[in-house]
């Protein structure tokens, strides 16, 4: 049902589906799909059927509710959203995000024409930060713990105790907090000395992401201190895809938090960013 049916009868909706209620020169009025929908949910209704063992009367709501998919009027409204959650998050120069934020154009006579169905569905999304092409940089990290966490353990503690105590290190983490929330949490360390710790949330977002937060977050606060001048910075964090990040090309996702911990790294000029095995006891002893 998930793999064939809906895919193939909702195939082009960001297209043509321009929602429930369309807007034209004389305001919003009723778009006419709604002999669409019926055929779809007939298509979907029948294949429901097919694959539960439910009696002819069964009502249909039972069907969507046991099979765990949403009717075909929601699913139509999720592609579209998709199609202008895509449009959002695309390089400014790409022609899909041209088109969607182009200005609406005029007729003849002056007046304003309608949006188009990817204008109005861009237009009902908040704005948020746009990623950029960036060229490809390649960096060396920090080996992972390919011989096995406690070797390598034991290996960052031996460079732990072998380090210099007016280097800073700091140490920063993330993970996921509830179904719909992350957070992110940052301690830096001078020897023995604790210098500063920190700790927020993130709404809405994945731990990758908070684990780039929680890198820039940890940078800025070590930065406005007055050790860190003419300190050595050590960043470590157990996630070798945000190391890669930070050190190399960006990813789109949490891109100006890269964008920024490197421009801070750039200007501090010894800023180091080093994998460190996450639950495996405690860092100097």
């Amino acid at each position: 049902m998930q793999a064939c049916v809906m895919p193939v009868a909702l195939y082009g909706a960001e297209a043509w589906w321009p929602g429930q209620t369309r807007l034209t020169a004389q305001g919003r009025v009723n778009s006419r799909m709604k002999h669409h929908i019926n055929k779809l949910t007939v298509t979907a209704n029948y294949a429901l059927r097919a694959v539960l063992p439910v009696w002819k009367t069964t009502p249909t709501t039972c069907l969507y509710r046991d099979v765990g998919i949403a009717p075909v009027l929601l699913q139509l409204d999720a592609a579209r959203q998709r199609q202008a959650t895509r449009a959002k998050v695309l390089d400014s120069e790409h022609p899909v995000a041209i088109r969607a934020q182009s200005q609406l154009r005029r007729t003849n006579r002056g007046a304003t024409r309608p949006p188009t169905r990817l204008q109005e569905a861009y237009r009902a999304l908040p704005n948020c930060p746009r990623p950029s092409l960036c060229p490809p940089k390649y960096a060396t990290t920090e080996r992972t713990a390919l011989q096995g966490k406690e070797a390598t353990a034991a290996e960052f503690r031996q460079w732990l105790n072998e380090l210099p105590e007016t280097h800073i290190v700091v140490y920063t983490d993330g993970s996921q907090l509830g179904p719909d929330t992350t957070g992110y949490g940052y301690m830096a360390y001078q020897g023995p000395n604790k210098l500063l710790s920190g700790q927020a949330r993130l709404p809405a977002a994945e731990v990758f992401d908070a684990e780039a937060e929680g890198a820039r977050h940890g940078l800025q606060a070590v930065l406005e201190l007055p050790q860190a001048e003419s300190a050595s910075i050590h960043i470590c964090l157990d996630n070798t895809s945000v190391i890669k990040c930070l050190a190399g090309t960006p990813a789109a996702s949490s891109q100006e938090a890269f964008l920024e911990f490197q421009v801070l790294r750039r200007q501090h000029g010894r800023v180091d960013v080093r994998w460190v095995p996450g639950h495996q006891g405690k860092g100097r002893q």
